[in-house]
């Protein structure tokens, strides 16, 4: 194999490697954003702010990934960041402190199994939109 056969041909465009993160990080935060609007009607039979709060993150994670392929900034990646780990840090208290609002505040949530596929690529997404840029 020659040197040649590694380079590009002419013509060709090479995808800087920041651009493919970006777009992996993108299809993470769909994929939490799919598991979000899918958990959302159990979580407005629990208590309608809980659903009004998984519809919310779900339109963001939505909107962030838009934004994120078409029009990407580093206050975006950032605040991509800042937000997944806050709906990260709101996970953890509601399983291991309790509901701050709603019905029954104090009580511990379970973790459940879509909830933990949730939570996935969010713990994904959060390291790599802070390496990013």
């Amino acid at each position: 194999m020659t040197d040649q056969a590694a380079r590009p041909a002419p013509g060709d465009r090479a995808v800087p490697a920041q651009r493919m993160v970006l777009a992996g990080l993108a299809m993470l935060s769909v994929l939490a954003a799919v598991i979000h609007f899918a958990v959302a009607g159990s979580h407005f039979q629990e208590y309608w702010l809980f659903g009004v709060f998984m519809l919310g993150v779900a339109w963001l994670q939505l909107g962030w990934a838009a934004a994120a392929l078409f029009r990407p900034t580093r206050l975006l990646v950032s605040s991509g960041a800042v937000l997944n780990a806050a709906v990260i840090v709101v996970y953890i208290l509601t399983r291991t402190v309790g509901d701050m609002v709603g019905p029954d505040p104090g009580d511990v949530e379970p973790a459940g199994f879509g909830a933990c596929c949730a939570r996935r690529p969010k713990l994904c997404s959060w390291p790599g939109a802070c390496g990013c840029w």
